[in-house]
């Protein structure tokens, strides 16, 4: 009985933690079933991070397994403190427990990602800072910090300060072939400049770096990087 109950409430708080987080994950898939490019959902023009207004409607309304709403004309928070910040999270993790006779029972929880986003508009619509900190697992990390300028109503992008590099899709598994085999990745992010466009059905992006995974600058080791992605609906 004891076990049952320490079950029941661990999973009471799961389903709090995922319905308050509104399961989504942000996957390529998305991008290719609706035709949406990554700028379409994210603040992050390359995608990944935190979700700009209709992403958040997007992850609501379309792909989240369950959400919390207090009547059904709430639309929700969109992540919004005022005109000028935003801030948003990811978490990522699970909880198990192995029932043993006797006193050996065995639980874990496990946090694979947790991580909050800032978004400061000092001009909107043009300006902005963003900040991405990992806060779990492990001790705090510095992800992505930079300032973005999006002029022409955000057909040119210009981003200065340490972000991911343009590389393929920005799958979340840094395990895979090509994440590991490039060393470009989550645990990468680098310190440069990267400009890009924004047309209907391409989005592309140059980045010049300092080569060293945000180590500092090293004469010799500067790295450049190109992606060019046409999206339309499968």
């Amino acid at each position: 009985m004891r076990s049952s109950k320490r079950v029941a409430a661990a999973c009471g708080l799961l389903f709090v933690l995922l319905a308050w987080t509104m399961k989504v994950y942000a996957e390529p898939y998305l991008a290719v079933s609706t035709g949406f490019k990554c700028a379409m959902c994210h603040v992050n023009p390359t995608g990944g991070g935190k979700r700009n207004v209709f992403g958040m409607a997007y992850a609501r309304n379309e792909t989240a397994r369950q959400t919390v709403l207090s009547d059904e004309g709430d639309t929700g928070w969109n992540g919004n403190l005022g005109k000028w910040f935003g801030i948003g999270g990811d978490y990522r993790g699970g909880y198990s427990e192995i029932d043993m006779p006797g006193p050996n029972d065995q639980s874990e929880v496990t946090v694979s990602k947790a991580a909050i986003y800032l978004d400061v508009r000092a001009v909107p619509d043009l300006l902005r800072f963003y900040f991405d900190e990992q806060v779990s697992p492990g001790n705090s990390v510095d992800r992505e910090y930079y300032a973005l300028l999006t002029p022409a109503s955000g057909k040119y992008t210009i981003k200065a300060g340490q972000f991911f590099l343009p590389f393929g899709w920005r799958i979340q598994d840094d395990s895979a072939f090509v994440r590991q085999r490039s060393s470009i990745n989550f645990d990468t992010p680098d310190d440069g400049i990267e400009l890009g466009l924004e047309l209907p059905k391409w989005s592309a992006q140059v980045a010049a770096t300092n080569g060293t995974a945000g180590s500092g600058s090293s004469p010799g080791k500067e790295q450049w990087n190109l992606s060019a992605t046409y999206v339309q609906p499968e």
